[in-house]
Protein backbone atom coordinates (compact mmCIF):
# COMPACT_ATOMS: atom_id res chain seq x y z
CA UNK A 1 0.00 0.00 0.00
CA UNK A 2 2.91 2.68 1.17
CA UNK A 3 4.63 1.69 -1.89
CA UNK A 4 1.50 2.76 -4.07
CA UNK A 5 1.00 5.22 -2.55
CA UNK A 6 4.57 6.56 -3.20
CA UNK A 7 4.55 5.80 -6.51
CA UNK A 8 0.99 7.85 -7.00
CA UNK A 9 3.09 10.69 -5.27
CA UNK A 10 5.79 11.02 -7.76
CA UNK A 11 3.56 10.52 -10.85
CA UNK A 12 1.35 13.44 -9.98
CA UNK A 13 5.03 15.43 -9.20
CA UNK A 14 5.96 15.06 -12.09
CA UNK A 15 2.82 15.64 -13.91
CA UNK A 16 2.76 18.83 -11.68
CA UNK A 17 6.00 19.53 -13.21
CA UNK A 18 5.80 19.19 -16.75
CA UNK A 19 2.16 20.85 -16.76
CA UNK A 20 4.29 23.83 -14.82
CA UNK A 21 6.98 23.96 -17.58
CA UNK A 22 4.83 23.40 -20.17
CA UNK A 23 2.77 26.73 -19.08
CA UNK A 24 5.76 28.88 -19.00
CA UNK A 25 5.69 28.22 -22.80
CA UNK A 26 2.13 29.15 -23.44
CA UNK A 27 -0.35 32.41 -23.96
CA UNK A 28 -2.05 32.84 -20.39
CA UNK A 29 -4.68 35.34 -20.85
CA UNK A 30 -6.51 37.46 -23.52
CA UNK A 31 -7.58 40.97 -22.82
CA UNK A 32 -10.15 43.44 -24.29
CA UNK A 33 -7.23 44.86 -26.51
CA UNK A 34 -4.93 41.93 -27.35
CA UNK A 35 -4.08 38.38 -26.58
CA UNK A 36 -0.74 37.12 -24.43
CA UNK A 37 1.50 35.60 -27.31
CA UNK A 38 3.45 32.72 -26.52
CA UNK A 39 6.08 32.37 -23.89
CA UNK A 40 4.13 34.75 -22.20
CA UNK A 41 4.10 32.62 -18.72
CA UNK A 42 7.32 32.57 -18.55
CA UNK A 43 7.83 36.27 -19.04
CA UNK A 44 4.70 36.41 -16.34
CA UNK A 45 7.17 34.16 -13.89
CA UNK A 46 9.79 35.70 -14.44
CA UNK A 47 8.52 39.74 -13.90
CA UNK A 48 5.48 39.18 -12.26
CA UNK A 49 6.62 40.07 -9.08
CA UNK A 50 7.08 43.51 -10.14
CA UNK A 51 3.84 43.90 -11.34
CA UNK A 52 2.68 42.47 -7.65
CA UNK A 53 5.39 44.82 -6.12
CA UNK A 54 4.15 48.38 -8.23
CA UNK A 55 0.36 47.71 -8.74
CA UNK A 56 -0.91 44.74 -6.33
CA UNK A 57 -4.74 43.86 -7.95
CA UNK A 58 -4.55 40.89 -10.09
CA UNK A 59 -0.69 40.78 -10.00
CA UNK A 60 -1.02 39.34 -6.38
CA UNK A 61 -2.09 35.87 -7.99
CA UNK A 62 1.88 35.49 -8.94
CA UNK A 63 2.67 34.83 -5.18
CA UNK A 64 1.11 31.49 -5.65
CA UNK A 65 4.44 30.90 -7.09
CA UNK A 66 6.72 30.94 -4.32
CA UNK A 67 4.02 28.89 -2.49
CA UNK A 68 3.98 26.21 -5.50
CA UNK A 69 8.10 26.07 -5.87
CA UNK A 70 8.14 25.67 -1.80
CA UNK A 71 5.95 22.63 -2.44
CA UNK A 72 8.22 21.21 -4.83
CA UNK A 73 10.88 21.20 -2.53
CA UNK A 74 8.83 19.75 0.37
CA UNK A 75 6.82 17.36 -1.06
CA UNK A 76 8.83 14.18 -0.18
CA UNK A 77 10.28 15.41 3.49
CA UNK A 78 8.20 17.36 5.01
CA UNK A 79 4.61 16.35 3.97
CA UNK A 80 2.36 18.62 5.81
CA UNK A 81 4.25 21.71 5.06
CA UNK A 82 4.21 20.72 1.39
CA UNK A 83 0.35 20.33 1.25
CA UNK A 84 -0.34 23.70 2.97
CA UNK A 85 1.83 25.46 0.63
CA UNK A 86 0.11 23.41 -2.42
CA UNK A 87 -3.27 24.36 -1.04
CA UNK A 88 -2.57 28.27 -0.21
CA UNK A 89 -0.79 28.27 -3.75
CA UNK A 90 -3.85 26.83 -5.86
CA UNK A 91 -5.89 29.05 -3.86
CA UNK A 92 -3.70 32.16 -4.73
CA UNK A 93 -3.69 30.98 -8.28
CA UNK A 94 -7.67 30.93 -8.03
CA UNK A 95 -7.82 34.32 -7.80
CA UNK A 96 -6.64 35.36 -10.97
CA UNK A 97 -10.54 33.85 -12.09
CA UNK A 98 -11.96 37.23 -10.77
CA UNK A 99 -10.31 39.07 -13.61
CA UNK A 100 -9.58 42.85 -13.43
CA UNK A 101 -7.34 44.67 -15.25
CA UNK A 102 -3.34 44.85 -16.55
CA UNK A 103 -1.47 46.88 -17.29
CA UNK A 104 -0.46 46.31 -21.33
CA UNK A 105 2.53 48.20 -21.94
CA UNK A 106 5.39 50.64 -20.08
CA UNK A 107 3.16 53.98 -20.93
CA UNK A 108 0.99 52.31 -18.36
CA UNK A 109 -2.49 51.55 -20.54
CA UNK A 110 -4.61 49.03 -19.02
CA UNK A 111 -7.00 46.24 -20.56
CA UNK A 112 -9.66 43.70 -18.80
CA UNK A 113 -8.85 40.47 -18.92
CA UNK A 114 -11.55 38.73 -20.68
CA UNK A 115 -10.49 35.07 -21.88
CA UNK A 116 -8.14 32.92 -19.54
CA UNK A 117 -5.48 30.85 -22.21
CA UNK A 118 -3.90 27.25 -22.72
CA UNK A 119 -1.43 28.71 -20.20
CA UNK A 120 -3.37 30.10 -17.23
CA UNK A 121 -5.18 26.28 -17.15
CA UNK A 122 -2.04 24.18 -17.39
CA UNK A 123 -0.49 26.79 -14.38
CA UNK A 124 -3.15 26.05 -12.25
CA UNK A 125 -3.11 22.06 -13.44
CA UNK A 126 0.10 22.02 -11.90
CA UNK A 127 -0.97 23.66 -8.65
CA UNK A 128 -3.73 21.20 -8.76
CA UNK A 129 -1.53 18.20 -9.57
CA UNK A 130 1.38 19.25 -7.00
CA UNK A 131 -1.95 19.48 -4.00
CA UNK A 132 -2.93 15.75 -5.05
CA UNK A 133 1.09 14.63 -5.13
CA UNK A 134 1.18 16.40 -1.40
CA UNK A 135 -1.83 14.62 -0.05
CA UNK A 136 0.02 10.90 -1.12
CA UNK A 137 2.89 12.48 0.59
CA UNK A 138 1.23 13.28 3.39
CA UNK A 139 -0.28 9.59 3.74
CA UNK A 140 3.27 7.92 3.03
CA UNK A 141 4.53 9.52 5.95
CA UNK A 142 1.26 8.30 7.95
CA UNK A 143 1.60 4.99 7.15
CA UNK A 144 5.40 5.07 7.73
CA UNK A 145 4.59 6.92 11.36
CA UNK A 146 2.07 4.07 11.98
CA UNK A 147 4.15 1.26 11.35
CA UNK A 148 7.05 2.42 13.54
CA UNK A 149 4.89 2.81 16.34
CA UNK A 150 3.49 -0.84 15.89
CA UNK A 151 7.08 -2.06 15.56
CA UNK A 152 7.77 -0.03 18.94
CA UNK A 153 4.91 -1.46 20.70
CA UNK A 154 5.46 -4.75 19.72
CA UNK A 155 9.07 -4.61 20.92
CA UNK A 156 7.81 -3.79 24.22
Amino acid sequence: MKKTLEIFRKIFWYLSMLSFLVALYCPTYCTNVECSGPASGLSDFLFGWLGALFFGGVYCVWFANPFYITAIFTNKKVPILALIFSIIGLFAALTFLNGGTVVLNEAGHTAYITKFQIGYWLWMSSMGLMTISSIFSVLVKYLRFKKNVQNITKNH
